[in-house]
């Protein structure tokens, strides 16, 4: 029987989120996989010296983007498979410019911290864009995660938070076009443990 408490359970972020992971389950644990795998390789392959620390870095940066591509291709006509491919582009290079950062110290924390924000605008504009609400979660996550993976110590506490007031700013861009409020609710909850943080 149909009732608003049932459209309220439906329409649970809980819920959503395992019917998300139900649609095409086999594909994303396979991205999941594969981007263990990029992470081993890397690292692997930065252990036995088998490319030069710029090559490698390179490299990976290369393999994200052409992934990045295709998903922004697919994402077009499969949103899902596109949404999936789109968050293992965006993972491989991120995870790419966290060991350039962290072992060869290519970037300053700063501009390891602009880099890797692009690649989190660049999913959160096409989530809004392709209407992929699991999209913009993701990007949310990965732009609360990112200073943590930039060497946070090294960061200026108004260098970080005027990078947690970007993020939130985006974050309500985002909910006013989509109607996403959750995004917002989540927004909080990244702010309240930074908070921990500076204090």
């Amino acid at each position: 029987e149909y009732s608003a408490d049932t459209e309220k359970v439906k329409g649970s972020s809980f819920t959503a989120f395992f019917r998300w992971l139900a649609d095409d389950w086999l594909m994303k644990i396979g991205a999941f996989l594969i981007l263990i795998a990029f992470g081993w390789f890397v690292t692997y392959a930065f252990a036995q010296n088998w490319i030069g620390p710029i090559g490698r870095i390179t490299i990976g940066i290369i393999i994200g983007l052409v992934i990045l591509l295709i998903g922004q291709w697919r994402i077009k006509e499969y949103r899902e498979q596109g949404a999936v491919l789109l968050s293992l582009g965006a993972g491989g290079i991120l995870i790419t410019i966290f060991a350039a950062r962290m072992i060869y110290g290519f970037f300053t924390p700063i501009t390891s911290l602009i880099f890797m924000f692009a690649v989190v605008v660049y999913l959160g504009l096409s989530s809004v864009r392709y209407k992929s609400k699991a999209l913009a979660t993701l990007a949310l996550a990965l732009g609360f995660v990112i200073p943590m993976l930039t060497d946070i110590p090294h960061l200026d506490f108004v260098e970080l938070f005027l990078y947690l007031l970007v993020v939130s700013g985006g974050v309500i861009w985002v909910a006013g076009i989509t109607g996403w409020r959750t995004l917002i609710s989540l927004s909080l909850i990244g702010m309240f443990f930074y908070s921990f943080y500076a204090f």
